[in-house]
């Protein structure tokens, strides 16, 4: 995206870019739960999935400075970034081989399963909302008459209310994963009806950005949490989304 001499080339790039979270995702999934003893995987999972927040902060930084030159700065950052991350994960993350744990049949069950309905309804509708919002957040910005930087200031706003996601294996714990995961789609909505209305008034876009923050963050700590405790049984699965 940094060296994209076209829109067509930029597009590409955004959408390698886009899908970059689930290709890390699902292997430390992976890594959790074959190397991690069951009590601490909801805590792990929490932090490996909060860290989009901080990325999400990182990102208005870099921004600010692309500000001030051109918005290739900002991506060249971001590419300098996730090629650090990748050498870390080289030398620091251990290298499994595939199922290599005494799972059993359930390794090999077919996860397109009647009761594999609910939770995939849920992640699709959930992350589309996610994906709404970040899509116009930007625009709303800018159609309130703001500044450029205001848009840095919103996406800094969404990574520190993410921070929240550290806690959602206590919340959990607390109330239930079928509960948190319903407070997480209204707070969603909450923001996306506040980023709708907030488009004369910076104040309410920038709160709709921390309620996103938190729900998108708790979300999506909560799924990854009951996705991996069901160790690819779709029936344990479905019971933790009922919970």
């Amino acid at each position: 995206m940094a060296l994209a001499p076209s829109p067509w080339i930029l597009a590409v790039g955004a959408v390698l870019s886009g899908s970059a979270a689930g290709w890390v995702w699902a292997p430390y999934s992976d890594i959790v739960s074959r190397t991690a003893a069951r009590r601490h995987q909801p805590v792990l999972l929490a932090v490996i999935t909060t860290g989009t927040s901080l990325g999400l902060i990182a990102l208005a930084g870099v921004a600010l400075v692309g500000l001030s030159s051109s918005w290739r700065v900002t991506w060249a950052g971001i590419a300098s970034a996730a090629a650090l991350a990748a050498a870390v994960n080289l030398r620091a993350v251990p290298a499994l081989k595939p199922h290599d744990d005494d799972r059993g049949p359930t390794q090999t069950r077919s996860p397109w399963r009647r009761a594999m309905v609910p939770p995939l309804v849920y992640a699709v509708l959930y992350f589309a909302a996610i994906t709404v919002y970040f899509t116009y957040a930007s625009e709303s910005v800018r159609l309130g008459g703001n500044t450029a930087s205001a848009t840095s200031l919103l996406f800094a706003l969404i990574g520190l209310g993410g921070l929240a996601g550290l806690g959602t294996a206590r919340m959990t714990r607390a109330a239930g994963t079928a509960k948190v995961g319903v407070a997480s789609v209204w707070v969603v909505s909450l923001a996306l009806v506040l980023l709708g209305l907030g488009r004369s008034s910076i104040a309410v876009i920038l709160a709709s950005a921390v309620l996103l923050g938190i729900g998108y963050m708790v979300g999506s700590a909560r799924t990854r949490t009951a996705w991996t405790a069901a160790h690819s049984d779709p029936l344990v699965l479905t019971s933790s989304f009922r919970r």
